[in-house]
């Protein structure tokens, strides 16, 4: 008998950082206060769907399965901060046309299917700390952060925290 499909919360797609990447982002960022992220659930959101039932996740899978990933690479360049939420992030060097026009076939797919996506621009980009205090000094560029080869795309949920802090993450679906 199998298991009953875990409640899905908060999904989105994301690209998942490699870990020498998210090391070296986190160390960086640490300075600068706030409450980390978890090296291991650094990712770039893609599209952020909210809170779904276990039967919309069947269908975000069936959806992605047809798109397919264009093989990029990309850099940091800075850090930055959004005072609006007190967040702590990565900036990148560049977004690639292959991967801009990626994220805007997700995005049409999925409004096209029903769901709902954040209003606001499609802003690229890494969330290293929560809470963070205003910077008091300007935000340094990224030093020796490798390049990212991106090789796939995950469809993810938030997990029930247990104790208090950055939220964790599990895998959905994975896609090449």
């Amino acid at each position: 008998m199998e298991a009953p499909a875990p409640e899905i919360r908060r999904a989105f797609f994301a690209l998942w950082l490699p870990p020498v990447c998210a090391g070296s982002l986190l160390a960086q960022a640490r300075p600068w206060g706030g409450r980390p992220m978890h090296a291991a659930d650094l990712h770039l959101t893609l599209a952020f769907l909210g809170d779904l039932a276990p039967a919309a996740c069947l269908r975000l899978q069936a959806l992605a399965g047809g798109l397919a990933l264009p093989p990029c690479e990309l850099a940091f360049t800075a850090l930055d901060y959004w005072a609006h939420n007190r967040v702590l992030w990565a900036r990148l060097a560049d977004w690639p046309a292959p991967m801009a026009e990626f994220t805007r076939q997700l995005h049409d797919a999925l409004r096209q299917a029903g769901f709902r996506l954040d209003p606001r621009p499609f802003q690229p980009h890494v969330t290293l700390a929560r809470a963070a205090p205003a910077p008091h000094a300007p935000l340094p560029p990224v030093a020796d952060v490798p390049a990212w080869r991106v090789e796939g795309w995950r469809l993810a949920a938030s997990t029930r925290a247990q104790r208090p802090g950055a939220p964790r993450y599990a895998p959905v679906a994975r896609w090449p």
